[in-house]
This record gives structure tokens, C-alpha cells and sequence, in this order.
């Protein structure tokens, strides 16, 4: 019996489906290592490096330690930024220990950072601030929440500057990473660390992350 051609039509794409969404899930159950390149089908966002991915397993444990298992990427990316997973302090969590910056091992680095930044991710949390004030307070220092809720408890970029710009007495430097588009920033910290932070947080080591725009893709 042949199949109506406006049957076969419909059915031919959710088998196309259905095949990518058990790809999907075999890749997802396949590679517990985090080891791999990343995956590139994921709109927007910037991969991780090898160096980074290869603490995966390392950042899991530690965030299962400390009670954030949820934000295993986050850490990723901020290694990323702080360091792009070389060196030992890849984290420069050093100092948040009252030590010379770069003075940890890599472990007791990830370690740490976890741990320093699980304290400011509940902080947020309670008070109900947007994770990305706690990843700005990772640069900043804990301190920046509370200037946060004296604010409304929301977090803006615009706060985050005002934060900057008031503790460095409205001093500039210069700043050329493309993320800033006038090429300064106040003299404290980095008033672009949350931003620098999210452009990493769009693809994940081995497995597939849904967007709006990769369905869309997928249905086309």
C-alpha cells in the first residue's frame, strides 16, 4: 500500500527529528569526561577551550561540594576568563584567601573559587539578585551585592559601573577588549567581568543546549 505523498511528507521530518533528539541523548550519555571540543550547535556564545573543559569533572565535584551543581558552566567561565584553564591559580581564587595571587594549585584554585563563589551565589540567591551579580561580585568582591540591594536589589550593568566608578573615584584606564566599544573602563576591577563571563555560557563540552534559534534551525 502506498503512503499518501502529503502523509509521507509529514512524516519524513519528525523521523529526521526523532533521530537528532536520540543523537542528542546518546552524546549526553556517552561523554561524562567534558574533555571534548564543544559542541557548535548552539547560536551565540563563544567555546571553551580545551584547557577549560579538561576541569569539568573537577568543577562538577566542587559544586556538588559546595551546593550549586547548577552552575558547574558558570565556573567554567569564569575560569575561562580568569585564566582560560592555564596555569595554577586558574581561578585566582588565591587572594580571596588573604594569599599571593597565583599561589594555589590548580585544584585547591578550583577548589576555592567554588567555594567563594557558592557564598555570593546564595547571597543572590536570598535576596533574590539575578546570577549575573554574583558573577560581577566574583570580580568585584562580595561587597558589591550589598551595594546591589541598597539599589533595589536589581542588577543593571549601569549599577555595576556606578559601583566601579565610585570606588575608583570615577578614574579611567584604557580597555581595548572589543566588549567595550568606547575602549575604557573605570579603575576597578572590570566593569565588563559579568559580560565577559556570559559570552561562554551558550555551549556546553559534549552535549546539546536548545535555543529558540537552533529549533527553529532544526525545523527548517
Amino acid at each position: 500500500m502506498k503512503l499518501n505523498k502529503w502523509l509521507l511528507a509529514a512524516i519524513v521530518p519528525l523521523i529526521l527529528i526523532g533521530g537528532l533528539l536520540f543523537a542528542v541523548i546518546t552524546s549526553d550519555d556517552d561523554d561524562d569526561s567534558g574533555s571534548g571540543p564543544a559542541t557548535e550547535l548552539v547560536g551565540g556564545g563563544q567555546a571553551l577551550s580545551p584547557e577549560v573543559l579538561k576541569l569539568k569533572n573537577m568543577v562538577e565535584k566542587y559544586c556538588k561540594q559546595f551546593g550549586i551543581p547548577e552552575d558547574v558552566m558558570t565556573i567554567l567561565a569564569i575560569i575561562q576568563v580568569e585564566s582560560g584553564g592555564k596555569g595554577g591559580d586558574v581561578m585566582q581564587s588565591s587572594e580571596s584567601l588573604g594569599q599571593s595571587p597565583g599561589s594555589l594549585s590548580t585544584e585547591a584554585s578550583v577548589r576555592q573559587g567554588v567555594k567563594y563563589f557558592s557564598e555570593i551565589a546564595t547571597n543572590a540567591k536570598s535576596h533574590n539578585i539575578a546570577i549575573e551579580a554574583a558573577i560581577q561580585a566574583y570580580n568585584y568582591g562580595g561587597g558589591f551585592l550589598d551595594y546591589v540591594i541598597k539599589h533595589g536589589s536589581k542588577y543593571t550593568f549601569d549599577v555595576g559601573s556606578d559601583f566601579a566608578k565610585e570606588k575608583a573615584g570615577g578614574r579611567r584606564v584604557t580597555y581595548t577588549n572589543p566588549i567595550a566599544p568606547e575602549k575604557w573602563r573605570y579603575a576597578y576591577g572590570n566593569m565588563f567581568y559579568a559580560k565577559l563571563v556570559s559570552q561562554y555560557l551558550g555551549k556546553v563540552s559534549g552535549n546539546f543546549t536548545f535555543t529558540d534559534k537552533t529549533v527553529k534551525e532544526v525545523m527548517a
